[in-house]
């Protein structure tokens, strides 16, 4: 109900797609130690009890039969406005793996040995940090496996999954990386899973690393996590960052074949790390109260505190925090790619620094809708990307060949302080990329330019947009410095302030 509550805020925003965190029942009564006195918990649900029924205790009724309901309900009314609905499903391991033994719900107790990878004293192969490994490519396993997906398929009308340590289902039954592994081949052709999304996390905490190269069926998607450690370089200031940015815009041509652009899902933040805005906020992670001795959680986040450590009440400061989350939702929205946000980042919603809210069932983790009203400029400069992207098929589907489209300009371009002067092997800190987008080429309303001028360093930038055909004149769609709107002068010159980006369009008058 609160998913449903949420709507008219996600409509507002333009978001079309809802991705949630394991919904399937789960321990949430699992103990995980505590801090001062406090018992912790597990909040996120990466913990599976049951893979056929909604968590009950994320309803209203409280009971079995209500939270089916509820959550039926929730979908259909997603997909009435125009939402659709990705479960995140965690089969890479399941809740029973409490040491020494752990705690038996089910396939432990039916068959340890043919559900979990063991080693050869018949002990748990932990290949995803959390005690267990489930053996996916076991036939029994695998049928398991796809009966779970088709009942949420057809049953629940969910529109896709994604597969938390996806890489888990490319290990074989005794725990290799495997070539063609059978679960995914079966998936990928599995006639009722024909229409759904599949998206990979292409990685477990064993060391395989599949990003980009995921052995499944080429219309499975991939969390991109090279796009989010190089833009948070960039915006962060590392010049050095440059070079692979470019590829990054593209849509990662370096890691995805050209000819399937939505493979890529694109993103800087999502559950697992900082917000946004903490992104902006802190060097360092805050993990104290998660009673680990802070040592857990990402420690390299590539973040920068705009020089102060967490909440400040100087203006100058939040501003600029204000002004970097903008340039990052700039640079997400105007990628190739599928563009994925962490929800709350629109009004720069805080975890006080704390990278790893797993078991932080309290206001550490909720978000805090009452920053909407102090960053309402966030949200709208957010609304507005969205906007762009969504009106200008160009961004998100491209030639496969040639790069130049009808309009005698490559569809996209980069640029440096002048036009197609930049260096893309060099480092750098400001920089232009523009899309020419036509009628013909793209379906697209009216032919015209879209520029997105970055400036990372600590000085203003003059820029100097790209010559246009006769009879096209650029305007400023939006900038995300709050108080300097670039004015286009003489020559198509426009100065771009420090710590900004700009979005120009030029169209026909």
């Amino acid at each position: 109900k609160g998913v449903v509550d949420m709507i008219p805020h996600l409509k507002e925003l333009g978001i079309n797609c809802v991705e949630l965190l394991p919904m399937f029942e789960f321990d949430d009564l699992e103990d995980n130690g505590s801090y001062e006195g406090e018992k912790l918990y597990n909040y996120w649900g990466y913990n599976t009890v049951a893979f056929f029924a909604p968590k009950v205790a994320y309803s209203a009724a409280g009971d079995p039969e209500g939270a089916v309901a509820e959550f039926k309900n929730m979908v259909q009314q997603l997909h009435k406005n125009g939402i659709r609905v990705i479960l995140d499903v965690v089969f890479n391991h399941t809740a029973e793996y409490t040491p020494p033994l752990g705690v038996t719900y089910n396939f432990r107790g039916i068959d340890n040995r043919t559900y979990y990878i063991l080693d050869k004293n018949g002990k748990d192969k932990d290949l995803t940090a959390c005690g267990n490994t489930f053996k996916c490519n076991e036939p029994l396993v695998l049928g398991y496996i796809l009966d779970c997906l088709r009942y949420w398929a057809s049953e629940y009308h969910i529109d896709g999954f994604r597969f938390d340590e996806g890489a888990i289902l490319s290990r074989s039954m005794t725990g290799e990386v495997m070539d063609n592994p059978p679960v995914l081949e079966a998936i990928s052709t599995d006639p009722v899973l024909s229409s759904v999304w599949l998206i990979a996390e292409a990685i477990d905490a064993a060391g395989a690393y599949e990003v980009g190269s995921f052995p499944a069926d080429p219309r499975w998607g991939e969390w991109n996590d090279k796009f989010s450690h190089c833009v948070r370089k960039f915006i962060k200031g590392e010049a050095e960052a440059g070079p692979e940015l470019l590829l990054r815009i593209q849509g990662s041509p370096d890691i995805y074949n050209k000819s399937d652009p939505h493979r890529c899902v694109n993103y800087v933040t999502c559950h697992d790390g900082f917000t946004m805005n903490d992104l902006v906020s802190y060097d360092q992670r805050h993990n104290k109260e998660n009673g680990l001795g802070g040592k857990d959680g990402i420690a390299d986040n590539y973040s920068w505190n705009c020089g102060y450590e967490g909440e400040t009440m100087d203006d100058d400061v939040d501003f600029l925090r204000s002004r970097q989350v903008k340039n990052f939702f700039a640079l997400l929205m105007l990628s190739r790619g599928t563009p994925m946000m962490l929800a709350g980042d629109e009004i720069r919603n805080t975890q006080w620094g704390n990278n790893n809210v797993f078991c932080q069932d309290n206001v550490v983790s909720w978000i805090n809708w009452d920053r909407l009203e102090e960053y309402g400029d966030v949200q709208d400069f957010c609304k507005a990307m969205i906007s762009l992207r969504k009106a200008h098929p160009v961004i998100r589907e491209f030639l496969k060949e040639p790069a130049e489209n009808s309009s005698g300009y490559p569809e996209l371009s980069f640029h440096g302080n002048e036009p197609w002067s930049l260096d893309t092997n060099a480092p750098f800190s400001t920089f232009g990329f523009m899309y020419a987008e036509t009628v013909m080429d793209h379906g697209a309303d009216e032919d015209c330019f879209i520029y997105c001028g970055v400036n990372t360093g600590w000085e203003q930038q003059s820029l100097k947009l790209p010559i246009v055909p006769e009879g096209f004149n650029w305007t400023v769609y939006a900038a995300s410095s709050r108080d300097f709107v670039p004015e286009i002068k003489e020559g198509g010159i426009f100065d771009l302030e420090s710590r900004s980006v700009a979005v120009l369009i030029a169209t026909k008058s």
